[in-house]
């Protein structure tokens, strides 16, 4: 389903585990909840050289270019708020996208106001739409996890 039938998509949702890129988003969540500004800024600086480094070394032929791997992290951040909604609701540990993380979510959300997923989704969109003007994936993520 989160994959919405491209197979680039899918591929990178199955190996996003491994990918370091990926495995950052839980302490950059750390810190943005904790308002942790300069480790947060230091956190997305890391993000922006991975990013560019391992799109630098993607195969062509995978499918897989940088503008898919931004749309998969801001995916991820919005199944990150899903989570954080689902256990305030008191549903399922079984239905959270990140059960491993389960104690930060827990921590988080007692530390922040949650926002609504719709306002969540509009500032993704707001992402999105960054990105394709060709402004840095660190700025982008910095003004998001300001802002929300």
């Amino acid at each position: 389903m989160l994959a919405q039938g491209s197979l680039a998509k899918a591929k990178l949702l199955i190996s996003g585990s491994k990918d370091p890129l990926f495995a950052l988003l839980p302490e950059v969540f750390q810190a943005a909840f904790a308002k942790d500004y300069p480790t947060l800024a230091k956190l997305l600086k890391n993000m922006e050289s991975l990013h560019s480094s391992s799109s630098d070394d993607e195969n062509p032929t995978d499918g897989v270019d940088e503008a898919k791997r931004s749309d998969l992290i801001l995916e991820d951040i919005f199944g990150w708020y899903r989570d954080m909604h689902l256990l305030k609701a008191g549903a399922s540990h079984r239905l959270l996208y990140h059960p491993e993380q389960l104690d930060l979510l827990q921590k988080s959300m007692q530390s922040v106001e949650i926002p609504s997923l719709e306002k969540v989704s509009l500032a993704l969109e707001h992402s999105r739409l960054a990105l394709q003007r060709n402004i840095k994936l660190k700025n982008v993520l910095e003004n998001f996890f300001l802002v929300h």
